[in-house]
C-alpha cells in the first residue's frame, strides 16, 4: 500500500479544491454493499494513492524483473556499468563507475525525501520519546518492586 495519499498534496503542491478534484477522478474500492460485493466510489482527500502494479509479480514482469523500490532504482544505476563496459577502451575513460552507484543513492535519497519531507524533523523526536519511555519503565520497575515487595515477602 502506497504511503502517500492525497491530502498529502494540500499546501505542497496543489490548493486543496485542486486535490479534491484530483482525488474524486479515481475510483477507490470500498467494501462490500448490502448484496455482499465489492463496490466503488469516488476518491476522498483521505484516500491513499493506488500502487502501480496489481501485486509484486506483475511489477517485476512489467520493469525486467525489478520491483521499483529503493534497490530498484539503485540497481537500474548500477546496471549501466554493464553497457559501458561494453565500449571501446577509449570511449570508456571519461566514464567513472563509481559515480553511477553514487548518483542511484542520491536519487533514491530525494525521492525517500519527496514522499516523506517532514522525516528530518521526527528524528530528533524518537530519541526524546524513547529517552521518556524508558524514564516510565524505570519508573513503572521500581514502583512495581516496591509495592508487591510486600506481598511476596
Amino acid at each position: 500500500m502506497s504511503l502517500i495519499s492525497f491530502c498529502d498534496l494540500v499546501g505542497m503542491a496543489y490548493t486543496e479544491e485542486e486535490t479534491k478534484a484530483m482525488a474524486a477522478e479515481i475510483e477507490v474500492v470500498d467494501g462490500l454493499n448490502d448484496e455482499g460485493e465489492m463496490f466503488t466510489r469516488p476518491g476522498k482527500l483521505s484516500d491513499r494513492f493506488s500502487q502501480p502494479y496489481a501485486n509484486e509479480q506483475a511489477g517485476r514482469f512489467s520493469n525486467w524483473g525489478v520491483v521499483w523500490g529503493w534497490r530498484g532504482i539503485s540497481s537500474r544505476f548500477k546496471s549501466y556499468h554493464k553497457a559501458l563496459a561494453d565500449l571501446s577502451r577509449k570511449s570508456q575513460s571519461s566514464y567513472s563507475f563509481t559515480m553511477l552507484a553514487h548518483m542511484g543513492k542520491d536519487v533514491v535519497t530525494f525521492l525517500t525525501w519527496a514522499v516523506e519531507p517532514e522525516m528530518e524533523e521526527r528524528k530528533p523526536m524518537r530519541f526524546k520519546w524513547i529517552f521518556v519511555l524508558s524514564l516510565a519503565l524505570l519508573q513503572a520497575a521500581y514502583y512495581r518492586r516496591l509495592r508487591w515487595s510486600v506481598l511476596k515477602s
